[in-house]
């Protein structure tokens, strides 16, 4: 591998810009002897190590079958647009790579052309003159393809790939049907690029006769491995709403709804839950007297649909497998090993059993289906150990690496604590912290990104700030979360102040930001349904479970700053517990390697020398 990333190697020779990085190279060097091996491999890249190649070349070069699994959309992208392409140029093959994305994604025929001639409003009708124009010519029939187009939209949840309208071989354009034509690409394909909803989807229904979607391939990269686990967690699980119910009566036949409409006419009212007014909360025993109603329903309901004749009903086979998933989540309300809540998504309710262990579960699948898969991500490690990412995951038995950073933190960074603000939960610390922070952010110009552990900070600080300082204060929630990114790029004087959904994915080089700021260290809520389950189970939690969840979250955030060589900035972690609670050492020695200061005049000080007249 050496000889491909050295600095007279074959990606100097193409690549702009290129510099020698032992970091990768090693990666590289443990990529194809996990590859030559079959055996699984966790590696900690940081930014700027060159992960994404560190692990194509390897493939490329032994000629390998692999899946690309990925958290985000940006990263498939990037990887399909310009990563893979130029890989494959390096090695002067042609390699099949496709996209598989989950089916809303993609149009349904049969779905739209029942909808486009239905009374509907002149938005809805240019937008499905627009999709008629665009099926003349579309191959894959991905929404993405037409811009602005939002897969949220009521419009297009009416004509997507919905599994629930879904006839398979039945339907009269199964040979068209776009869902299945990527899936048919993906079989053929050298390399398939998907996201891990899709990927652990299909994980759990590899061992049975249905729904299996994904090839076998030779070798599984997890890349933004940091999220695996969660939506593992996810996937694995049951989730139900008066949404499902709803669908689900309506394609009934009609003989069918009329037989069970007093079932459904209790069901369907949400009154009958009897639903505490709050974000989120355990089912109890109010819900489980409606949920063993459902479960009856459904069994009868089950046998009646056995009976329909399936060439005079499409949806029979349908609606008898999504009947088992509603007597499944409430068998499982009552299993030990799943944690029973609901919580509140766009103002409907949503019901989940999430499984309190996924490990055990994807350590079979993989070694069964994927024994070479590995996972990396710039943010795995707590305190230098990739343990608690393993166990998590169930590879405790892989080989696992913490790569050095390339980027120079002593010199280009410093972290601020200040010391004279109150504790976070102390009344007045929001007030103080801003008194704290203000002549720092005028100093600097703006270029800040402001990362709150809760949208009650967000408003808070934003007000705060708003009354303190003549800057642009961009908050979430006032619009999208694309355009505040725009916004902040192209204005001056900025300080963006967001919540989680700011803490990753975000990659702005260079000036445009200069500064981080934690509001407090991002410990899970201790009402989280499934974090205090998990807690409770496990003897030492703090240490051992709520910790190791802080250090990876906060090093996330913190990594927004540093995305480049050349990047300088300035870290600010308002919560003083970092330094002033036993636990803090944790989080510290898990960090970059930078000064960490309590004096506001050494930042005056770094700035003045690193960050004005950039």
């Amino acid at each position: 591998m050496r000889e491909f990333f050295s600095q007279n190697g074959l990606l100097a020779k193409f690549l702009d810009g290129f510099s020698e990085r032992e970091s990768q190279i090693l990666m590289a060097e443990k990529v194809a002897n996990a590859i030559d091996e079959c055996k699984p491999l966790v590696i900690e890249a940081p930014t700027g190590v060159g992960k994404t190649f560190a692990y194509l070349l390897p493939i490329f070069q032994k000629e390998k079958k692999a899946i690309i699994s990925t958290a985000t959309i940006v990263l498939q992208h990037q990887l399909f647009e310009k990563d893979i392409p130029f890989t494959a140029q390096l090695f002067n093959r042609d390699y099949k790579v496709e996209i598989l994305k989950g089916r809303q994604n993609y149009l349904c025929l049969l779905r739209f052309f029942n909808e486009k001639n239905k009374p509907g409003s002149n938005r809805e009708k240019h937008l499905y003159n627009t999709i008629s124009s665009w099926i003349e010519y579309t191959e894959k029939g991905d929404f993405s393809e037409i811009e602005g187009l939002s897969l949220s939209d009521i419009s297009i949840r009416k004509i997507n790939a919905d599994k629930n309208f879904c006839t398979g071989r039945k339907c009269p354009h199964y040979k068209e049907c776009y869902f299945y034509r990527a899936r048919k690409r993906a079989v053929d394909a050298d390399i398939v690029l998907v996201n891990h909803h899709l990927f652990v989807s299909d994980l759990a229904v590899k061992s049975s006769d249905f729904g299996s979607i994904l090839p076998l391939a030779d070798v599984v990269v997890i890349d933004e491995a940091h999220k695996f686990e969660t939506i593992a967690s996810i996937q694995f699980g049951e989730t139900f709403s008066l949404r499902m119910l709803t669908i689900f009566f309506n394609q009934l036949p009609s003989e069918l709804r009329l037989k069970y409409v007093k079932n459904f006419e209790y069901l369907q009212n949400k009154e009958n839950l009897e639903l505490e007014n709050i974000q989120t909360a355990r089912i109890d025993k109010k819900q489980k007297k409606y949920f063993y109603k459902l479960k009856e329903t459904m069994g009868f309901l089950k046998e009646d649909l056995k009976l329909i004749d399936e060439d005079d009903f499409d949806l029979k086979t349908n609606l008898i497998k999504r009947a088992d998933r509603f007597i499944v989540f409430v068998e499982l309300i009552d299993n030990p090993d799943f944690v029973s809540f609901y919580e509140y998504e766009d103002k409907s309710v949503v019901f989940k059993n999430i499984p309190l262990n996924v490990s055990d579960k994807l350590s079979n699948l993989f070694s069964v289906y994927y024994p070479c898969v590995i996972f990396t991500s710039a943010t795995l490690a707590v305190n230098n150990s990739l343990d608690f990412f393993k166990k998590s995951v169930g590879v405790e038995y892989a080989e696992s690496f913490v790569l050095p950073s390339v980027f120079n933190y002593k010199e280009n960074t410093l972290l601020y604590v200040p010391l004279d603000i109150p504790f976070v939960d102390e009344p007045d610390f929001v007030e103080k912290s801003v008194e704290e922070i203000y002549d720092i952010l005028k100093r600097i110009k703006g270029k800040t990104f402001l990362l709150c552990t809760s949208l009650k900070n967000v408003k808070l600080f934003a007000n705060a700030l708003r009354n303190k300082v003549d800057l642009n204060i961009l908050v979430q929630g006032e619009d999208s979360n694309s355009f505040l990114i725009e916004r902040f790029r192209e204005s001056q004087n900025s300080v963006l102040i967001g919540s989680f959904s700011f803490w990753e994915g975000i990659d702005i080089k260079g000036e445009d930001l200069s500064c981080v700021i934690i509001d407090r260290l991002p410990f899970n809520r201790p009402d989280d349904p499934v974090f205090s389950e998990k807690s409770s189970r496990i003897k030492n939690s703090f240490k051992d479970y709520a910790i190791p969840l802080s250090v990876l979250q906060l090093k996330q955030g913190m990594g927004r700053l540093i995305r480049d060589e050349k990047d300088k900035g300035i870290f600010i972690i308002l919560d003083k517990r970092i330094q002033k609670k036993w636990y803090g050492k944790f989080f510290l020695k898990s960090l970059f390697n930078f000064e960490v200061v309590n004096d506001k005049e050494r930042v005056f000080d770094f700035i003045d020398k690193k960050l004005i007249n950039l």
